[in-house]
């Protein structure tokens, strides 16, 4: 036999890959399934790959929102002019007659409107953000902004849009 076709030893040993984490009573090394029955055993050739267990879908979508194909080109934005008005009207009276200290009650209405009259591929979206949680935001914000002498006030603009982003849902109304 020559050198390339011989099978080296070393490529028989079995790697074990743990698909969940490692606790104290557990040994550090296992050769055998039995010592880890929920891992997986890969050759030396395979122990580069590591499988990534499935994980369950999170429930964002309600069981009664049927699961039905939507074609591209169904986006759009079903405000009008007048509501806009109105929405910018109740936001600047809401903002001058609580001296500023509404702003994040106009900041979150003025997004739900925005948010609300948007369509996405089919599917309305809905904004769940409520004032107060921003308002405990922005003191935080404000506090590490003086404490680091103004430099986390950079990322201000990005703390709120991720704010905004992670409180906006898919509504189950169909359009």
């Amino acid at each position: 036999m020559d050198k390339k076709n011989r099978r080296n030893p070393a490529d028989e040993v079995v790697y074990y890959i743990p698909t969940e984490p490692r606790t104290a009573s557990r040994p550090k090394a296992a050769r055998t399934q039995n010592a880890y029955p929920q891992g997986v055993y890969l050759q030396r050739a395979d122990a580069y790959a590591v499988r990534q267990n499935p994980k369950p879908a999170p429930a964002d979508i309600p069981a009664e929102v049927p699961d039905i194909p939507i074609a591209a080109g169904e986006s759009e934005f079903d405000g009008g002019l007048l509501g806009y008005t109105g929405m910018n009207f109740a936001s600047l009276l809401l903002f001058i007659f609580t001296l500023t200290l509404g702003l994040a009650w106009v900041l979150c209405y003025r997004k739900r409107w925005h948010i609300h009259h948007t369509i996405v591929q089919g599917r309305r979206l809905k904004f769940t953000g409520k004032g107060i949680q921003l308002v405990g935001n922005i003191i935080k914000w404000i506090f590490f902004t003086l404490i680091t002498i103004g430099i986390y006030g950079l990322w201000l603009p990005v703390k709120i849009k991720k704010w905004y982003a992670k409180h906006i849902v898919f509504d189950t109304q169909f359009v």
